[in-house]
């Protein structure tokens, strides 16, 4: 009898820790419950809220995510920038740049050339073989070949292009991005976006306009073509050839600079006030001989005029209604080493110059551009006298 009493006392008590303990764990449970909840809604410490990625440390719960919170850490980038990535401003895609063993090849079309035949684009020489070569202010059209690409994922490359050296311009914008093939969206799917110039990755002493790519792959190849531009005066550009290259690898197009086309003006104006300037009411003059140079000087023999010119096409040359004589079509090696003109007035009887006879070519507007004023000098008066040499009172 005492026996069971003592069992059954044993058995409480047993009972009681058991229930102690379970107090204990629920107590635990709960009281880590709340520090999970506390760490879900933990804001970033730095403050940071980009619109894209979070440094918040995602809390397991029951095994889900809590949905307040962002994932992608910064710590999960890798340190190489070949392979490093970032979210785009887009729909959260992986932006992953180009790599050079990406880029399948760089080319530019032959001046003259057909962009529907491939013979025509070259990584070489674009004035090479079909004649004349480009002209300032033309676009200069330029198309790149990748693979290996990952059809979704958002890619980028940067072009750079020589465009100033020494003070002397070259290319001055990239514009017009087209996707042939290997782009989602096509070509509205390409985003350009043009970067501070930069002298990082361009020749020695040089200056290169930047501009980076951003697409999404539809494909593991692309092919992509845009347009660099020619700026006014880049026939003065100094050195031996202007360069587009794909920044982070070898490749580069070169174009020469000797070979760059140009047009000159020469305007003539009557410059009733003397400023040397055309203000509001001088009129345009007619029939005023220019004749153009090779050099600073005015000097030697005028550049002779060669089948490719257009405009006037003779030189001298006489201005139009407009005031104006062109020659077109010009090319650097017309002008001195240093692919300069110079253009000189013949002065008319009556008429006094308000600007320099002689002017060498200056980079104006949408040509080289030389103004020309002229005042008409006051008619001298003379005075006659007729009549008998004496009267009578």
């Amino acid at each position: 009898m005492q026996s069971s009493r003592r069992s059954e006392k044993a058995g409480r008590a047993g009972r009681t820790r058991l229930t102690m303990i379970s107090a204990v764990a629920a107590f635990s449970l709960i009281l880590g419950q709340t520090f999970v909840a506390a760490a879900g809604t933990t804001s970033d410490p730095r403050g940071r809220d980009d619109g894209t990625t979070s440094d918040t440390t995602v809390v397991a719960d029951s095994g889900r995510a809590s949905p307040s919170t962002k994932t992608g850490s910064p710590s999960t980038k890798s340190a190489s920038p070949s392979t490093s990535t970032r979210t785009s401003q887009g729909a959260g895609a992986q932006l992953q740049p180009v790599v050079n063993n990406q880029v399948g090849g760089f080319e530019g079309l032959l001046a003259g050339g057909d962009p529907n035949n491939a013979n025509d684009w070259t990584p070489g020489n674009l004035c090479a073989g079909n004649g004349s070569c480009y002209h300032e202010l033309d676009n200069v059209p330029h198309r790149i070949f990748l693979n290996g690409l990952t059809s979704g994922t958002t890619y980028e490359f940067t072009i750079l292009a020589d465009t100033q050296k020494s003070g002397t311009p070259g290319y001055d914008n990239i514009n017009t991005p087209t996707a042939v093939s290997g782009v989602t969206g096509g070509s509205g799917g390409i985003t350009l976006t043009r970067n501070p110039d930069t002298t990082n990755g361009c020749g020695q002493s040089t200056t290169c306009i930047s501009y980076t790519f951003s697409f999404v792959a539809s494909g593991t190849d692309a092919e992509i073509r845009f347009n660099v531009h020619l700026a006014i005066g880049s026939h003065l550009f100094n050195g031996s050839s202007l360069s587009a290259r794909v920044l982070g690898t070898a490749r580069n197009v070169p174009l020469p600079v000797k070979d760059i086309l140009l047009d000159i003006r020469a305007h003539k104006f009557n410059d009733l006030n003397g400023n040397g300037t055309q203000d509001a009411g001088e009129s345009d003059l007619a029939g005023w001989t220019m004749t153009l140079y090779s050099g600073t000087g005015c000097s030697g023999n005028p550049v002779s005029i060669t089948a490719q010119n257009t405009g006037s096409d003779t030189n001298p040359g006489v201005t139009d209604t407009a005031g104006n004589v062109d020659w077109t079509n010009l090319s650097a090696s017309q002008g001195d080493a240093s692919g300069q003109f110079s253009v000189k007035e013949t002065l008319q009887s009556g008429w006094q110059n308000t600007t320099a006879l002689c002017q060498t070519v200056g980079i104006s507007g949408n040509l080289n551009l030389a103004n020309f004023g002229n005042q008409q000098l006051a008619p001298a008066l003379t005075l006659t006298k007729t009549g008998a040499s004496s009267v009578a009172a």
